[in-house]
Protein backbone atom coordinates (compact mmCIF):
# COMPACT_ATOMS: atom_id res chain seq x y z
CA UNK A 1 0.00 0.00 0.00
CA UNK A 2 1.75 3.44 -1.12
CA UNK A 3 1.91 6.44 0.97
CA UNK A 4 0.65 9.86 0.21
CA UNK A 5 1.55 12.53 1.49
CA UNK A 6 -1.51 14.78 2.96
CA UNK A 7 -1.73 18.40 2.56
CA UNK A 8 -3.35 21.03 4.18
CA UNK A 9 -4.03 24.18 1.92
CA UNK A 10 -5.19 27.31 2.63
CA UNK A 11 -5.93 30.59 1.00
CA UNK A 12 -4.47 33.58 0.89
CA UNK A 13 -4.15 36.67 -1.52
CA UNK A 14 -1.45 34.46 -3.40
CA UNK A 15 2.00 35.64 -4.57
CA UNK A 16 4.14 34.80 -7.81
CA UNK A 17 5.60 31.13 -6.29
CA UNK A 18 2.22 29.43 -5.87
CA UNK A 19 -0.42 29.39 -2.52
CA UNK A 20 0.94 28.39 0.91
CA UNK A 21 0.54 25.27 2.28
CA UNK A 22 1.14 23.19 5.16
CA UNK A 23 2.87 19.71 4.50
CA UNK A 24 0.93 17.77 6.84
CA UNK A 25 2.80 14.50 8.32
CA UNK A 26 0.47 14.49 11.29
CA UNK A 27 -2.45 11.87 11.43
CA UNK A 28 -5.73 13.40 11.71
CA UNK A 29 -6.41 12.41 15.17
CA UNK A 30 -3.30 14.18 16.33
CA UNK A 31 -4.06 17.25 14.39
CA UNK A 32 -7.52 17.30 16.13
CA UNK A 33 -5.79 16.85 19.19
CA UNK A 34 -3.15 19.75 19.06
CA UNK A 35 -6.52 21.96 18.31
CA UNK A 36 -8.04 21.04 21.39
CA UNK A 37 -5.05 21.97 23.15
CA UNK A 38 -4.83 25.54 21.77
CA UNK A 39 -8.62 25.80 22.42
CA UNK A 40 -8.52 24.90 25.91
CA UNK A 41 -5.47 27.06 26.69
CA UNK A 42 -7.02 30.10 24.83
CA UNK A 43 -10.05 29.63 27.52
CA UNK A 44 -7.27 29.10 30.24
CA UNK A 45 -5.60 32.12 29.38
CA UNK A 46 -8.95 34.31 29.22
CA UNK A 47 -9.71 32.94 33.02
CA UNK A 48 -6.06 33.71 34.27
CA UNK A 49 -7.02 37.41 32.56
CA UNK A 50 -10.19 37.52 34.37
CA UNK A 51 -9.41 36.42 37.46
CA UNK A 52 -5.74 38.95 37.45
CA UNK A 53 -8.38 41.68 37.09
CA UNK A 54 -10.64 40.55 39.25
CA UNK A 55 -7.41 40.39 42.40
CA UNK A 56 -6.38 43.75 41.19
CA UNK A 57 -9.92 45.86 41.27
CA UNK A 58 -10.04 43.97 45.01
CA UNK A 59 -6.84 45.49 45.76
CA UNK A 60 -8.21 48.89 44.43
CA UNK A 61 -5.16 48.78 41.64
CA UNK A 62 -6.87 49.96 38.05
CA UNK A 63 -5.10 47.76 35.61
CA UNK A 64 -4.89 49.44 32.04
CA UNK A 65 -6.69 47.25 29.79
CA UNK A 66 -4.51 46.29 27.10
CA UNK A 67 -1.63 46.21 29.32
CA UNK A 68 -2.13 42.37 30.74
CA UNK A 69 -2.85 41.10 27.27
CA UNK A 70 0.40 42.81 25.57
CA UNK A 71 2.83 40.96 28.39
CA UNK A 72 4.46 37.83 27.60
CA UNK A 73 2.30 34.57 29.55
CA UNK A 74 5.74 34.07 32.31
CA UNK A 75 5.13 38.17 33.23
CA UNK A 76 0.98 37.34 33.73
CA UNK A 77 1.52 34.53 35.41
CA UNK A 78 3.90 36.26 37.99
CA UNK A 79 1.24 39.07 37.76
CA UNK A 80 -1.48 36.95 39.23
CA UNK A 81 0.60 35.44 42.00
CA UNK A 82 1.58 38.40 43.42
CA UNK A 83 -1.74 39.85 43.59
CA UNK A 84 -3.02 35.92 44.86
CA UNK A 85 -1.03 36.47 47.56
CA UNK A 86 -1.32 40.21 48.49
CA UNK A 87 -5.53 39.65 47.80
CA UNK A 88 -6.28 36.45 49.12
CA UNK A 89 -3.69 36.24 52.48
CA UNK A 90 -6.06 36.63 54.79
CA UNK A 91 -8.14 33.51 53.21
CA UNK A 92 -5.89 30.47 53.64
CA UNK A 93 -7.92 27.82 51.82
CA UNK A 94 -8.30 30.54 48.38
CA UNK A 95 -4.69 31.42 48.46
CA UNK A 96 -3.80 27.48 48.91
CA UNK A 97 -5.88 27.13 45.83
CA UNK A 98 -4.97 29.71 43.82
CA UNK A 99 -1.25 29.16 44.36
CA UNK A 100 -1.98 25.60 43.33
CA UNK A 101 -3.75 26.50 40.16
CA UNK A 102 -0.31 29.05 39.10
CA UNK A 103 2.08 25.84 39.97
CA UNK A 104 -0.01 23.63 37.46
CA UNK A 105 -0.29 26.57 34.71
CA UNK A 106 3.74 27.34 34.99
CA UNK A 107 3.55 22.96 34.26
CA UNK A 108 1.50 22.93 31.94
CA UNK A 109 2.82 25.86 29.99
CA UNK A 110 6.12 24.57 28.40
CA UNK A 111 4.22 21.36 27.46
CA UNK A 112 1.29 23.41 25.74
CA UNK A 113 3.83 25.31 24.10
CA UNK A 114 6.12 22.24 22.64
CA UNK A 115 2.41 20.84 20.99
CA UNK A 116 1.44 24.04 19.80
CA UNK A 117 5.03 25.16 18.22
CA UNK A 118 7.36 23.14 17.97
CA UNK A 119 6.06 20.31 15.64
CA UNK A 120 5.47 23.17 13.19
CA UNK A 121 8.86 24.03 11.54
CA UNK A 122 9.06 27.03 8.36
CA UNK A 123 10.74 25.30 5.59
CA UNK A 124 13.36 27.68 3.91
CA UNK A 125 14.12 26.12 1.02
CA UNK A 126 10.48 26.37 0.39
CA UNK A 127 8.74 29.93 1.57
CA UNK A 128 5.19 28.94 1.01
CA UNK A 129 5.51 25.66 2.97
CA UNK A 130 5.08 25.02 6.66
CA UNK A 131 6.30 21.59 7.89
CA UNK A 132 3.88 19.50 10.67
CA UNK A 133 6.78 16.92 11.28
CA UNK A 134 6.23 15.67 14.80
CA UNK A 135 8.18 12.54 14.08
CA UNK A 136 11.57 14.47 13.35
CA UNK A 137 10.99 16.27 16.72
CA UNK A 138 10.44 13.35 19.37
CA UNK A 139 13.33 13.83 21.24
CA UNK A 140 11.78 17.11 22.38
CA UNK A 141 9.05 15.97 23.97
CA UNK A 142 10.71 12.99 25.80
CA UNK A 143 7.30 10.82 25.06
CA UNK A 144 5.69 9.28 22.16
CA UNK A 145 2.93 11.91 20.31
CA UNK A 146 0.20 10.56 19.59
CA UNK A 147 -3.73 11.64 20.24
CA UNK A 148 -4.00 10.14 23.27
CA UNK A 149 -1.42 11.59 24.83
CA UNK A 150 -2.35 14.77 23.60
CA UNK A 151 -5.39 14.66 24.31
CA UNK A 152 -4.49 13.99 28.01
CA UNK A 153 -3.20 17.60 28.02
CA UNK A 154 -6.09 19.37 26.83
CA UNK A 155 -8.04 17.53 29.43
CA UNK A 156 -5.48 18.04 32.12
CA UNK A 157 -5.75 21.80 30.86
CA UNK A 158 -9.47 21.71 30.83
CA UNK A 159 -9.68 20.64 34.24
CA UNK A 160 -7.37 23.39 35.70
CA UNK A 161 -9.76 26.02 34.17
CA UNK A 162 -12.25 24.04 36.08
CA UNK A 163 -10.57 24.35 39.11
CA UNK A 164 -9.50 28.12 38.53
CA UNK A 165 -13.42 28.45 38.25
CA UNK A 166 -14.26 27.24 41.60
CA UNK A 167 -10.98 29.05 43.47
CA UNK A 168 -13.38 31.49 44.96
CA UNK A 169 -15.98 28.83 46.23
CA UNK A 170 -16.35 26.32 47.70
CA UNK A 171 -14.74 23.43 46.67
CA UNK A 172 -17.06 20.67 44.78
CA UNK A 173 -19.87 18.80 46.88
CA UNK A 174 -19.23 15.32 47.62
CA UNK A 175 -22.11 13.62 45.91
CA UNK A 176 -24.84 12.99 48.06
CA UNK A 177 -23.62 15.70 50.76
CA UNK A 178 -26.74 18.86 51.57
CA UNK A 179 -25.63 21.92 48.72
CA UNK A 180 -24.61 24.96 50.63
CA UNK A 181 -26.67 27.87 49.70
CA UNK A 182 -24.37 30.36 47.78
Amino acid sequence: MARTRRYLYFLTRGNATGAPYIDLQLRPAELQAIGQVTTQWAFLEFLILRETRSLAKHLGMDLPPDDLEAVSFRKRRKLWERLARKALAPFHEELARSLDCIERVRNLANERHRLTHDIIEYDAQDQNRLKAYPRANLGKFGWPLNAARIEKTASDIARLSHDILWIHRDPEPVPGAPRRAT
